[in-house]
């Protein structure tokens, strides 16, 4: 290997080790993102789900009625 290389891997293994813990932490916040994006979409999904539901009922009753 050449002494610029060495330099460079050298620095960038140094980069590497100062980026691990703040990488952590990044990442640890985005799971808690995707805790709450989940939450709510589950939410907004059984919404979705009662209201097409009451639409359906309500169709069905209007259309079956004599």
């Amino acid at each position: 290997m050449t002494e610029g290389f060495r330099r460079f891997e050298t620095k960038l293994e140094q980069r590497i080790s100062e980026l691990g813990p703040e990488l952590r932490v990044e990442i640890a916040g985005l799971r808690t993102d995707t805790a709450g994006l989940k939450a709510a979409l589950i939410k907004w999904m059984f919404l979705f789900w009662l209201g097409t539901v009451a639409t359906m009922l309500g169709l069905g009753r209007f259309l079956l009625a004599p």
